[in-house]
């Protein structure tokens, strides 16, 4: 599933540190993307966060026993290690050819837009990709479709630009790769005041879409948007399939009649473990079910025949919700 990331308080993000090609600068060299040469040779700084970087070692973990900031290799970009969250500034890379089709990196910190990483465009300078982090100090990895735009120029920009609470970034090792890397899918959030969504790039009328979920703690609210789309503001409207204690496989329309099936299938699940969930849309009927019960089975014919398919964290306390990964399958009619 070919994943675009938004600028909201959740982001999809891929765990594990998957091997890649190192990107080379236009005069041949392998650039420091990674940071292990133990300085910022390769990039352009501006301010004074990314003064005396970069970090070596895993400083997450000291004053955080129970967290592990998962850099890669000795040196990591810590924007909170030196001078904590008030100062401000970016760290642009040498360009590099785009010479495969998708590109990873590790992301952590805040989830303000003015903290993110940016892939930018060489000559036009348009933001190809942006994110932010999922307030968490331990990083995630991020992965980007480049298939538009290989061939072409690009740098890595770093931006950390927000002087309140969690306001900054961390962030490691760059590579490219000629398939998607496999990995963990996480959305998490140390609380929400409404609704949040990140949009996908698959669009699709009739379809099957099967995966693994889970949620810590399960008494909290996530859910799959499907036949929806993307409002201004980045809220989704459509149909929404429910995953969380109480609510699995529940069906709603998100900014429309709201809850169109009110009985949950949580009997089915396993508290606070991996379930195995299921959504497909046929016609006017959608249909849900979990470890392989269903739950949801229902037609109507107000429903749109087509949109995108979206993942929503519900308002609430903390939540990570979890997934290894997803298996789509078109629907002949």
């Amino acid at each position: 599933m070919n994943m675009s990331f938004g600028l909201f308080a959740i982001t999809l993000v891929v765990s594990g540190q998957p091997d890649g090609i190192r990107p080379k600068g236009l005069d041949g060299h392998f650039l420091n993307l990674d940071f292990e040469t133990n300085d910022l040779r390769d990039w352009t700084v501006e301010g004074k966060v990314f003064e005396a970087q970069p970090i070596e070692g895993d400083t997450v973990a000291k004053p955080w026993p129970d967290i592990r900031g998962r850099h890669q290799g000795r040196f990591w970009l810590g924007g909170y290690e030196k001078l904590k969250d008030q100062p401000v500034g970016t760290l642009t890379s040498a360009p590099f050819a785009i010479t495969h089709t998708y590109a990873s990196f590790l992301l952590g910190g805040g989830p303000h837009p003015e903290a993110r990483v940016e892939i930018l465009g060489q000559d036009s300078g348009m933001v190809i990709h942006r994110v932010s982090g999922v307030e968490n100090e331990a990083m995630a990895r991020a992965v980007v479709d480049l298939m538009d735009h290989v061939g072409k120029v690009a740098r890595v920009r770093v931006v950390d630009k927000h002087k309140g609470h969690w306001g900054h970034i961390n962030f490691d090792h760059f590579p490219l790769h000629a398939t998607r890397p496999a990995g963990e899918i996480i959305g998490a959030t140390k609380g929400l005041k409404c609704n949040t969504f990140l949009d996908s790039e698959l669009r699709l009328d009739d379809f099957h879409l099967a995966f693994e979920v889970k949620l810590s703690p399960d008494g909290e609210n996530s859910g799959v948007q499907f036949r929806c789309a993307l409002l201004p503001g980045g809220e989704m409207a459509g149909l929404l399939a429910d995953i969380g204690t109480g609510w699995w496989g529940k069906l709603h329309e998100e900014r429309g009649r709201g809850l169109s099936w009110p009985k949950s299938g949580e009997a089915h699940g396993k508290p606070g473990g991996w379930n195995a969930f299921a959504i497909e849309a046929r016609g006017s009927g959608a249909y849900t079910s979990t470890d392989g019960q269903p739950c949801v089975d229902l037609a109507d014919e107000i429903w749109g025949r087509f949109g995108q398919v979206g993942f929503q964290l519900h308002s609430g306390g903390n939540l990570e919700a979890r997934c290894p990964g997803f298996n789509t399958e078109p629907l002949t009619p």
